[in-house]
């Protein structure tokens, strides 16, 4: 575990999204993305967003990343994995997230 991974926010904030997911609760925005992802990419691109908020987003989207489109059931309360080949929730929006995490890193 890395030191963003140890935020209590960054935690707090995987918990969030996993529950949302869980219950079913996911509205679609613009172009079908979740409305909760399209507001961490906002967040991501804005200029007034400091250095470390924009780290955190970033790292938020990295720990997401595998997400399954669908969410995943808890198989006798572990954390289920997605098979191979499942299509991944953050695939169809990668083109939107490209620019702003790599203006971040560069």
């Amino acid at each position: 575990m890395d030191a963003l991974n140890k935020e209590p926010l960054v935690q707090l904030l995987l918990r969030a999204v996993d529950q949302v997911r869980q219950r079913g609760l996911e509205a679609r925005g613009e172009g079908g993305m979740p409305v909760w992802m399209g507001r961490l990419l906002d967040t991501l691109s804005s200029s007034s967003a400091t250095y470390t908020t924009r780290l955190l987003v970033a790292r938020l989207v990295y720990d997401l990343r595998n997400l399954p489109l669908e969410p995943l059931e808890p198989a006798g309360g572990e954390a289920a994995s997605p098979a191979p080949g499942t299509k991944r929730l953050f695939a169809d929006h990668a083109r939107r997230w490209y620019k702003p995490l790599a203006r971040l890193v560069l």
